[in-house]
């Protein structure tokens, strides 16, 4: 019976994996979405802020990368506030497991970034 729990807890747990994967890669290969949020007759100059804001200037796999550590309860983010991985620390609820000189290992909640529209954290607009 142990041995079935477990085996229905994997399985369900790859079928999640798989899910966030292609909702990520769909989203990821859409239309640029920067330049829907600035404008069509925004300059480039803000475009680039955009995308650079929400790493949409960065290649596929890391930024599928950043997007599973900020999903996950155990993640490792950068101390530094211009790095990619940084995350405010009032981003989500978190305990710091290790701290190193570049980077911080965390217990937290899922990050779920901020929303397009308003600027604020999903999760609070969520709860």
């Amino acid at each position: 019976m142990l041995k079935f729990i477990i085996q229905r807890a994997a399985y369900g747990f790859l079928v999640l994996i798989g899910v966030v994967w292609m909702v990520f890669t769909l989203f990821a290969f859409v239309p640029d979405p920067a330049r829907e949020l600035a404008g069509q007759n925004e300059s480039q100059e803000v475009v680039d802020a955009i995308r650079s804001k929400y790493r949409l200037d960065q290649p596929y796999l890391p930024r599928l990368g950043y997007f599973l550590n900020d999903l996950s309860l155990i993640s490792r983010h950068a101390l530094k506030e211009g790095e990619p991985s940084f995350l405010d620390e009032k981003a989500t609820r978190n305990v710091a497991l290790y701290r190193g000189k570049e980077s911080k290992l965390l217990l937290k909640t899922p990050y779920l970034g901020r929303s397009f529209l308003s600027n604020k954290h999903v999760s609070s607009i969520i709860s």
